[in-house]
């Protein structure tokens, strides 16, 4: 499974994501999350509107864990220096989203992860705030 992640980003990633693994086994990935714009007649962006946000995913021994699927088999998920969002750990830049605790499944992938941080980057989930 990891081989694949890995070929999915090598050759067909989002446009505006890069990922690769940075330890030898694959459990550790780095991401550069280009910040979502915002499009509309008035040319507004999101706060992270064309910043490179650096982020890092790591992976558990039970990743992807196709039988029995709980959180901990889900991905930890942190922004390397965190930033300002309702979502994230302000101290330790980890992310408080849905796909990554309960509702996390084996089909998962670390791009369903990446896509729905950088939607979160745009639609900030006010139900799971870390920060009030």
């Amino acid at each position: 499974r990891l081989a694949k992640e890995r070929e999915f980003w090598e050759k067909t990633p989002p446009t505006n994501i890069r990922g690769r693994p940075i330890q030898q086994d694959m459990r550790k990935w780095e991401f550069s999350l280009k910040g979502p714009v915002i499009e509309d007649n008035t040319q507004n962006g999101s706060p992270f509107a064309h910043r490179f946000l650096n982020v890092v995913a790591t992976l558990n021994e039970n990743y992807p864990r196709t039988e029995y699927p709980t959180s901990e088999s889900a991905p930890s998920v942190t922004f390397n220096p965190p930033i300002y969002h309702p979502n994230i750990n302000m101290e330790t830049g980890a992310v408080c989203v849905n796909v990554l605790s309960d509702t996390w499944v084996p089909g998962n992938t670390l791009a369903t992860v990446m896509n729905t941080i950088n939607g979160l980057l745009l639609n900030p989930n006010p139900k799971s705030a870390l920060n009030g």
